[in-house]
């Protein structure tokens, strides 16, 4: 039998209200910090939640919107979901990208790509038609073609993409793959060829092979093409024959950095491993696994980098949980699945709120890194919500 979950869910529900904002309006100022992170704000055609209604009010931002769109489509606001996607959209017409956020701040930075499935929950979830799907579908065969395969992140030599900035820096490469911070970036981050990128990109020539199956299927056998050379890729670049995982690749090097992180994962999530594969990363789950969740790295001394052990941030669970699940770990999954949601509650029981990160090692609110770890947080809403709802599937 399935724990109630009301109290936390009616928080969720009232939350969206809380955290939404108007379009074509900046919004009133919500202190200090909230109006820094609002220099070079752009109004956005449509109306969007914010992470919270701190710091982050008024603030869209580019991978934060497809975890917080899962719980929305899943808790019936798929309109609401299509009206970011189409925010989403106008920001890459606007900048060539889509980027970090809707700031001007962000220009020639963007964030972890994942506007084709965006595209598809929103459309499966009966929130749009065919021809608004193929609108964006469009757009995001243009980010693929111009952001991701362009001359800045694209690296031909490899037929792999990694995090550059248009106004490169270290930082800003850290900034644009969204783990910022974490010891994952200790070397050079600008020689670092992302593992969980690359799957992703890899989801987005599976989403658009899907859609130009239905739509135009003289072109299928390109992307098709570009699905199977990804495949072959991921597993020379990234994969480890001797530890049985997924590391993140050095450029510069030509090597794998041994490091572990959740990122390893995230070839299961998108399909991209053999089922063998997927068996020895399941067996890697001990390096993560903690009595709250998943910590995002193996263990590492704490640096006040925010990305690292013992933290847990709800997207990365919902990755791992998700890519058990398509290779039929269910039972590894629900486990999972359950710390996860018992530590949420758990927590909203003692503050009333749910966080954008814990600290799943002692079961409490996350360790602060670039700033104190926010109460809210959309995104773990929406991952609560469609981490409940798939449990209620099993």
């Amino acid at each position: 039998m399935l724990t109630n979950y009301q109290d936390v869910t009616g928080y969720i529900h009232d939350y969206w209200g809380k955290v939404a904002f108007a379009p074509g309006k900046k919004p009133l100022n919500a202190g200090l910090r909230n109006k820094v992170m609002q220099i070079g704000y752009v109004p956005l055609p449509n109306a969007a939640l914010a992470p919270n209604g701190l710091y982050f009010a008024g603030t869209q931002f580019y991978w934060d919107t497809y975890f917080t769109l899962l719980g929305l489509v899943s808790d019936g606001y798929s309109a609401v979901a299509r009206g970011m996607v189409d925010n989403l959209c106008y920001l890459y017409d606007k900048f060539g990208l889509v980027p970090a956020r809707n700031s001007t701040t962000s220009r020639g930075r963007t964030q972890p790509p994942y506007l084709t499935r965006m595209a598809w929950e929103v459309y499966e979830h009966e929130g749009a038609d065919d021809a608004w799907l193929a609108t964006v579908m469009q757009v995001a065969q243009k980010e693929y073609e111009t952001v991701w395969c362009g001359k800045r992140r694209y690296l031909p030599e490899l037929g792999l993409s990694c995090y550059n900035p248009q106004h490169g820096s270290r930082f800003l490469s850290v900034y644009e793959s969204g783990w910022d911070r974490s010891t994952r970036f200790a070397f050079d981050p600008q020689t670092l060829v992302p593992v969980d990128l690359n799957a992703q990109l890899y989801v987005y020539e599976e989403d658009i092979l899907n859609w130009v199956t239905l739509v135009e299927p003289v072109r299928r056998q390109l992307w098709q093409e570009r699905l199977d050379k990804r495949r072959s890729l991921i597993t020379q670049y990234f994969w480890d024959e001797q530890t049985g995982f997924f590391y993140d690749y050095d450029f510069k090097a030509g090597q794998r950095r041994p490091f572990k992180t959740l990122a390893g994962f995230y070839p299961l999530w998108a399909g991209a491993a053999t089922p063998e594969q997927a068996k020895r990363c399941v067996a890697q789950l001990p390096y993560f696994e903690q009595g709250s969740g998943l910590a995002s790295t193996e263990a590492v001394d704490w640096h006040g980098k925010q990305w690292d052990y013992p933290n847990g941030w709800a997207p990365l669970q919902y990755i791992v949980i998700s890519g058990l699940r398509r290779y039929g770990y269910n039972q590894e999954a629900v486990r999972l699945t359950a710390k996860w949601l018992g530590l949420n509650q758990e927590i909203f029981t003692q503050t009333g709120a749910l966080w954008e990160k814990y600290d799943v090692v002692k079961g409490g609110v996350g360790l602060s890194g670039r700033y104190p770890t926010q109460a809210g947080f959309s995104w773990t809403c929406g991952v609560f919500m469609r981490l409940l709802s798939d449990l209620e599937e099993l």
